[in-house]
């Protein structure tokens, strides 16, 4: 079973000064049992370079943990800016129409720590976001190994 932790970030966790105790955050959460994070971009309008480092680091820990990081409610210019970069390549966004957890909180940083999901299918009742998250942690029976590589000369 997977628990899934929804974090809703904001431009004062992703600065530098913040950014530390933020990461530590993820660990914690992580350590408690945290095996799907999920960061909400609803209150990111655009991402600095600093951000968007800070969000790659972010996946960076959360993949060293053998954990699964997902991405929802990006607004186009957030989304554009992962298709510029490449990155849309190496994180896993949620369609805008598929988030799956709801959140009232008004926090820069909320977390919401759900009931385990099983991995069934959507025959067996889940919806469509359900469906979604049990397709993207679903186990595919291979190791998969990415890797950044530069041009030599």
């Amino acid at each position: 079973m997977n628990v899934i932790v929804k974090v809703v970030l904001s431009h004062e966790v992703l600065e530098k000064s913040q950014f530390h105790k933020f990461q530590q955050e993820i660990e914690r959460l992580i350590e408690s049992g945290g095996k799907i994070i999920m960061l909400d971009f609803s209150n990111i309008n655009f991402l600095n370079n600093s951000e968007l480092m800070a969000v790659v680091a972010i996946l960076k820990l959360v993949r060293d943990s053998a954990s699964i990081l997902l991405i929802s409610a990006m607004n186009e210019q957030v989304k554009m800016l992962f298709e510029l970069t490449g990155l849309q390549q190496i994180f896993q966004c949620l369609p805008a129409e598929e988030v799956p957890l709801k959140s009232d909180l008004a926090e820069p940083l909320a977390l919401t720590v759900e009931a385990p999901r099983s991995t069934a299918s959507v025959s067996d009742g889940m919806n469509t976001s359900e469906a979604t998250i049990a397709r993207l942690t679903k186990p595919t029976g291979t190791a998969r190994r990415e890797s950044w590589t530069g041009m030599r000369r």
